[in-house]
């Protein structure tokens, strides 16, 4: 998952259009300042086994 998927999941849910998404998403990246991370994957743990 990516930062951009993450941050328009809740408005993909409300069935928000793609090009207001998109929009919302680029405007909340850059209050944040996370727009140049918007294509980069989240950082994720390795799979833990149980035995």
């Amino acid at each position: 998952m990516t930062v951009y998927d993450n941050l328009a999941f809740p408005l993909q849910c409300r069935r928000w259009d793609k090009a207001r998404t998109d929009a919302k998403v680029r405007q909340v990246a850059e209050a944040l300042g996370l727009h140049d991370r918007l294509i980069n994957p989240l950082a994720g743990s390795p799979p833990t086994t149980i035995s």
